[in-house]
């Protein structure tokens, strides 16, 4: 039996797939049964800021035709599951509220996510077996949500690193240049490619 984790943290340097993975799996899940899926970040000024793009081309990728794609969300006409997008510093608490019903919440560039809107939006996602999925590619050792969540994790938290020598998907186009930094600029390598 599959473990439930109320919150799944992902992180680590550039090309680990994070958001790949993440996009694919919450496509499939939505092909399953009806789920209402939050995308947020912390600045999203329009909906190219967000994972939209990604999603839209995994769906082409895929042949995914039971999804209908719109200008603001995606849908599943089959389960009607509903992926939104939404930034969090531009919603005040009330309107962060408003995603209580939410069954998965993915926060991409987490790093970015200051303390305040995790203190709002962490007891926003209450629905019962809900579920908030994190990926991000830290910035420096005080990251809101890696002190909060990935520094000392609960039972029901996984915290999983993903870097590019995890993934056998990376372009090796990536993989040239992760090993040209390491040799060049072996501080850089470590932020960039390692997290």
């Amino acid at each position: 039996m599959r473990q439930h984790y109320r919150i799944k943290f992902y992180y680590g340097g550039r090309g680990g797939g994070k958001s790949y993975a993440f996009a694919d799996s919450l496509l499939f899940l939505g092909r399953r049964k009806k789920l209402f899926i939050a995308c947020l970040r912390e600045i999203q000024d329009s909906i190219r800021d967000s994972v939209y793009k990604l999603l839209c081309d995994r769906i082409k990728f895929y042949g995914l035709a039971d999804y209908k794609i719109y200008a603001d969300r995606i849908e599943n006409r089959y389960t009607e599951t509903s992926f939104v997008f939404k930034g969090l510093r531009e919603q005040d608490a009330q309107k962060i509220k408003s995603l209580e019903g939410v069954d998965i919440a993915w926060i991409e560039e987490a790093q970015t996510i200051s303390a305040m809107s995790w203190e709002i939006l962490e007891p926003t996602i209450r629905k019962d077996g809900s579920e908030i999925w994190i990926s991000m590619n830290r910035l420096h050792e005080n990251d809101a949500l890696w002190v909060a969540v990935a520094s000392n994790p609960d039972e029901r938290t996984l915290v999983v690193k993903a870097n590019y020598y995890n993934n056998p998907f990376c372009p090796q186009e990536m993989i040239l240049q992760a090993e040209k930094c390491r040799k060049k600029h072996p501080e850089n390598y470590a932020h960039i490619w390692l997290g």
